[in-house]
């Protein structure tokens, strides 16, 4: 069982998003891949999306290549938010965010980013 409500669980990972790219990392995956409940992977995405940074990102990119789909989801719907939230500045963000994942050396982050590559399919 997971430690904490998932409201506690949640604003956790609101907190730590901050922290991206540290030692928080291993928590925020915990986090982004919650098995009691997908409000935990969908709150803790969308605070991480808010850094705008790489390191905070591949969280994101990492967490979808082992999770099931389901979690996949609801990191894919934080980041539809974020693109709409962001009225067209979230696009390059994210095109350069995943070319610098794809060639960041790691193989599992890497193949993940070209998948989210082919879903958005920007203009």
């Amino acid at each position: 069982m997971a430690e904490g409500s998932w409201e506690e669980r949640a604003a956790a990972g609101e907190v730590l998003a901050q922290s991206a790219g540290s030692d928080a990392d291993t928590r925020l995956l915990e986090l982004l891949l919650d098995r009691e409940d997908t409000v935990v992977t969908f709150r803790t995405a969308a605070a991480l999306l808010k850094q705008r940074t790489v390191p905070a990102f591949r969280l994101l990119v990492l967490a979808s290549a082992e999770t099931d789909d389901s979690h996949r989801d609801w990191i894919a719907d934080a980041i539809d938010e974020f693109i709409v939230r962001s009225q067209g500045e979230a696009e390059p963000f994210l095109r350069q965010a995943l070319e610098t994942i794809r060639n960041g050396g790691d193989a599992v982050c890497s193949q993940a980013a070209r998948e989210w590559e082919a879903w958005y399919r920007w203009s």
